[in-house]
């Protein structure tokens, strides 16, 4: 009812239909003022209700519909203000506007429509154009639709005229859709064309310029239906829409074209590699080429098969390189078998992987799983190590090692390997060699043996001159010196008669040791002769025992000799050689024993008609020997002890010229039983002759005779031998006490009357020599036998000067020079030495002494040097 209010109240209906205005009630008007009748009036009232009811409906319906779809409608008025009679929901919606907001504004106030590509408010109004063409109208180009809350939205819009029965123009519908994302839609996909062609323009530009020649077969016949510059110049001819079979008519008859039929039909590629092709020289190529063609299925975008894509791909300098490779490793592995050395070749881990047939020959195996296992165990861990090395920094390997043969023989091998890299640096492979350096080995060996021993003969020659300076001067001074004493007329018959002994002494102590090097200068020159006389042996042997049966006494000690049954008494060789060589033994066992005693056990051996071997075994009860001592023993200029504070003299020449007389004479010595701290066995060989007829041998041949009683409690068990008593050679060592007895403590002149002398001197001759000369100049002197002894005294004593000799027992002289200054002793100390060599000199000075006087001694400077010092 109330749109009927408003249908009297406005004279009409509003809305998206047809409407009824004044003219259609022109018959209700006429009967009114005619008033014909009543009835009438109802009538058409009652028609006209029916009318307005019918109306209605169709007005709701129309409404309800523009409701419900899914379109923007709105309707305006006719008049120029053009406002708004109707809104559906979606409108209200797009516009932000409700109806109740929008109803009776002018349409552009709530349709704000804006140009898309300009964002310009639109020029065009569709309600005004409906208005002044009274048509339909549709918008071609989508415009920006704004909001009242200010939201965007692409819309497609339409306008129609509102037309009553009489088809007079009543208003607009405008009716509009939201294309907002139907536009992005569109963009995307006319991006994704525009894309697409771009991407098809770029693969065309690609297939045309690839820098491989490239065609694309169609259909069953594999028509050419596009080909790059690179393809056509490749095979020589154009191919486009041609078949393949007509393109290469050539290859008919091969498995090509099958292979062909084969991708088309079942899409699956096929790639033929390092095919060789044969064509004509007259296209200035080589004849002979090598490619990889590749034939793949070609699909369009919804991966329909439409054709083969097929491109070649020259591989003929990768082939013709490859077999230059090939040729070239078979050259060198040629060259490598033919080679002395082994070869062999590891990968980048260092494992081998070739070896040539030299170590099939030297190992009896190809490749060596783990060559380490070949390595001499004590050269294994050096090899690993290098090799390891090597392996990690790329660095070159070079190690000498011991390889075991198929015989389990090991011989020194130098390794060699250097590895081949790439571009980049990386290591490609290992090129290794081993070369034989047995022979190198050995000779460096012998060379660095004969350089050592060359340094030790040359030490030994320093040892044995400053040795030789010692022995030879030794007695030298004596005889020098007590020939000066005996020019004094005041000196007494019983004292001139010491001195010459002492002269005699030491003179044939000279000669003793210029015999011994004489007589080894033979032996080595090979010019001594080995006389060839009969003899007593057993009259030798006892005569040369007695020679030391004062010593023996001396010191306390057992000699005992012991003669097997089987001994010939009468032999044939040299008697004085031997007497040499046992005087020299023997002399040492008692030189060098303190306690105990010495044994000389003699026995025999048949070497052949009229022949013998004779076997002298000298054992002692001395100190021993080291092993070091004994390797070096019978070297000449050689002793067990070769330093300066060694307790016995000598020239180190004893052992190695008995040695050589004893080979000289058919035999040898040798130390056949050595402990250290229990003594040692020296064993003589010599070869001798039998005479045709031997003297009968005395009745009792095996005798016990005892040279001293302390030899009772050792032999009483032994009745093996015989025992000879003899006399005793004169000894210097026994005519220590009565030649100091007979020396005056002071001399009537006094030239160095008030001055305090210490003399450290270990040889008894000396001694006397220095003492006498210094103590007949008025001098006090005081004896010390060794360097610690002399270290005590002049610490204990107050001295004008202390003479001191260098080399002594217990302490020599620089370590007891060294003591006395590190214990603060500023005393004068002079250094007293038979070593002349200019080196000394400067030994001493830098040792610590004062000065330095050699011996033998000169009495005026030896006077002089102690006067300096006298207060």
């Amino acid at each position: 009812m109330e749109k009927t209010e408003s249908f009297h109240h406005k004279n009409r209906f509003t809305g998206p239909f047809e409407v009824f205005d004044s003219d259609h009630l022109a018959p209700f008007t006429q009967a009114r003022q005619s008033e014909e009748s009543v009835g009438a009036l109802h009538e058409l009232i009652a028609s006209q209700a029916r009318l307005i009811e019918e109306l209605t409906a169709s007005k709701c319906w129309y409404e309800t519909t523009f409701k419900s779809i899914g379109d923007g409608v709105i309707a305006t008025s006719a008049d120029e203000s053009m406002t708004i009679e109707f809104m559906n929901q979606v409108a209200e919606e797009l516009t932000g506007w409700k109806f109740e907001e929008a109803c009776g504004k002018p349409v552009r106030d709530v349709f704000q429509i804006f140009e898309l590509d300009t964002l310009e408010p639109s020029t065009f109004n569709p309600v005004k154009h409906v208005l002044k063409a009274e048509c339909n109208i549709r918008l071609v180009d989508p415009v920006l639709l704004v909001s009242k809350d200010g939201n965007q939205y692409i819309i497609e819009d339409s306008a129609a005229p509102m037309l009553s029965a009489g088809r007079k123009l009543e208003g607009v519908v405008l009716i509009f859709r939201d294309a907002t994302e139907k536009f992005r839609l569109e963009d995307v996909q006319k991006k994704l064309l525009i894309n697409a062609e771009n991407a098809r323009q770029e693969l065309a530009a690609f297939f045309m310029q690839a820098p491989a020649p490239m065609a694309i077969l169609s259909g069953p016949d594999h028509v050419y239906t596009l080909a790059n510059p690179l393809y056509i110049d490749f095979i020589g001819r154009d191919p486009l829409g041609k078949p393949a079979r007509e393109v290469f008519n050539e290859a008919e008859g091969t498995a090509f074209f099958s292979k062909l039929d084969g991708v088309y039909k079942t899409g699956e590629p096929y790639i033929a590699k390092e095919l060789e092709l044969k064509r004509d020289l007259s296209i200035g190529r080589p004849n002979d080429l090598y490619v990889n063609i590749n034939c793949h299925p070609f699909r369009d975008l919804f991966g329909t098969l439409k054709g083969i894509l097929v491109f070649f791909q020259e591989v003929t300098d990768q082939v013709m390189a490859r077999n230059a490779i090939s040729e070239s490793e078979r050259y060198f592995r040629s060259l490598a078998e033919t080679l002395p050395q082994i070869i062999w070749t590891a990968d980048p881990r260092g494992v081998v992987n070739y070896t040539n047939g030299q170590w099939k020959e030297y190992a009896n195996v190809f490749y060596p799983a783990d060559w380490l296992s070949y390595v001499h165990k004590d050269d294994s861990s050096k090899a690993k190590q290098a090799w390891e090395h090597s392996i990690k920094t790329s660095n070159p390997l070079e190690v000498d090692v011991r390889l075991r043969s198929r015989t389990g023989v090991y011989r020194w091998f130098l390794l060699r390997a250097t590895p081949t890299k790439d571009k980049q640096g990386r290591v490609l492979n290992w090129c290794g060699s081993a070369t034989d350096i047995e022979e190198r080995k050995n000779a460096a060996k012998e060379l660095s043996d004969a350089k050592s021993e060359a340094e030790r003969a040359n030490a030994t020659k320093s040892a044995f001159l400053a040795n030789m300076s010692h022995e030879i001067r030794t007695p030298l001074g004596a005889i020098l010196g007590f020939t000066e004493l005996l020019r004094d007329p005041k000196t007494g018959e019983e004292e001139r008669q010491g001195y010459l002994d002492i002269i005699s002494r030491n003179g044939k102590a000279l000669t003793r040791v210029i015999d011994d090097i004489l007589d080894l200068s033979k032996v080595e020159a090979g010019h001594l002769a080995i006389e060839r006389m009969p003899f007593r042996l057993p009259d030798l042997l006892s005569e040369i025992t007695s020679l030391f049966s004062e010593t023996v006494k001396a010191k306390n000690l057992y000699l005992m000799l012991a003669i097997d049954h089987n001994v010939p008494t009468l032999a044939l060789s040299d008697p004085a050689r031997l007497r040499q060589i046992l005087i020299n033994i023997i002399g040492n066992a008692v030189k060098f024993t303190s306690s105990g005693g010495i044994k000389v056990h003699v026995a025999s051996q048949p070497t052949g008609p009229g022949k013998a071997r004779i076997t002298i075994a000298v054992s002692d009860t001395g100190p021993g020997l080291m092993r070091s001592q004994q390797k070096k023993l019978f070297q000449p200029f050689t002793q067990a002890d070769n330093t300066t504070t060694r307790k016995y003299g000598g020239t180190g020449l004893g052992l190695a010229l008995s040695r050589r007389l004893a080979q000289a004479m058919g035999g040898n010595i040798a130390i056949s039983e050595c402990k250290l701290r229990r003594g040692c066995t020296f064993q003589i060989t010599v070869e001798v002759g039998m005479p045709a007829s031997e003297p009968n041998r005395e009745v009792n041949e095996r005798v016990f005779v005892q040279d001293n009683e302390c030899v009772s409690e050792h032999m009483q068990d032994d009745d093996s031998a015989k025992f000879m008593n003899g006399t005793s050679v004169p000894d210097k060592d026994f005519h220590v006490a009565e030649d100091l007895k007979s020396v005056p403590e002071t001399a009537p002149f006094g030239t160095l009357s008030g001055s305090r002398v210490l003399l450290v001197e270990d040889a008894i001759d000396n001694q006397i020599l220095i003492k006498r000369i210094l103590a007949k100049r008025g001098a006090k002197v005081e004896v010390a036998n060794n360097g610690l002894e002399g270290v005590e005294k002049a610490l204990a004593g107050d001295y004008s000067i202390v003479l001191m000799d260098i080399q002594m027992p217990v302490m020599d002289g620089y370590q007891a020079i060294r003591k006395l200054r590190s214990l603060g002793y500023h005393g004068i100390v002079y250094a007293l030495t038979a070593h002349a060599m200019a080196e000394e000199r400067k030994k001493t000075h830098e040792a610590g002494y004062d000065g330095h006087l050699t011996k033998p001694l000169d009495t005026e400077t030896l006077v002089q040097t102690v006067r300096n010092y006298t207060a």
